[in-house]
């Protein structure tokens, strides 16, 4: 009976230190990507395929690193900082694509929640924003680009996304898809001449990252 309940301590005390305890703390190193083609086909009257052609999607190549907070049990802040790429087509001419080009350091402070969903996995929806700071460049022919600063923010969603915590000082992330609402500011000589917002849904866009306690 000893030998039982010293078992039983033991697994429960295991559990408690792999839970996501208030005050653990982390460092965490993420990389995201979303590339891809759009296949489109265009149809006669009578049904018949009359034409085909694939349309790239947008590409983002992203990279963090950054600390984490519980605050709570299962309830974490983070702040990242972020180093990004993106490339979205415009327009095709003489077969060729010309793009609207992105590159841009981010702050990111973001918070989630953790459900556990069995031993050490668990359910870890993500929302947070984005202040962003960058490069855009536009293609006006296959060789030549005009380019300005750009400042902006955005608020998104990750609303799929897990986590594996492999041990006591190690977790494992990922995530596919995101929802976001964005805002730039783009500038000539100082001064904004242009600021746009959109809304997307990116459901090609995945994530991978490692988390290390301590």
């Amino acid at each position: 009976m000893k030998k039982l309940a010293l078992l039983i301590g033991i697994v429960i005390l295991s559990m408690n230190v792999i839970a996501q305890n208030r005050g653990d703390m982390y460092i965490l190193t993420t990389a995201s990507a979303s590339v891809g083609k759009i296949e489109g086909t265009t149809f006669n009257t009578n049904g018949s395929v009359a034409s085909s052609a694939k349309e790239p999607m947008k590409t983002y190549l992203g990279i963090d690193v950054g600390f984490g907070y519980f605050v709570a049990r299962n309830f974490r802040l983070e702040l990242c900082l972020s180093g990004y790429y993106e490339k979205d087509p415009r327009e095709q001419t003489s077969g060729v694509w010309l793009n609207n080009k992105y590159k841009g350091f981010c702050v990111c402070p973001s918070l989630s929640y953790y459900v556990r969903l069995a031993d050490k996995f668990y359910y870890t929806p993500e929302i947070g924003v984005n202040f962003d700071f960058g490069k855009y460049s536009y293609d006006e022919t296959y060789s030549t680009s005009w380019n300005c600063p750009y400042r902006g923010y955005s608020i998104y969603a990750n609303l799929v996304a897990f986590m594996y915590r492999v041990g006591p000082h190690f977790g494992l992330w990922a995530g596919l898809g995101e929802l976001s609402y964005t805002h730039r500011a783009y500038y000539d000589e100082g001064k904004v001449f242009y600021s746009g917002n959109s809304t997307a849904f990116s459901l090609n866009k995945a994530f991978v990252g490692a988390q290390i306690y301590f």
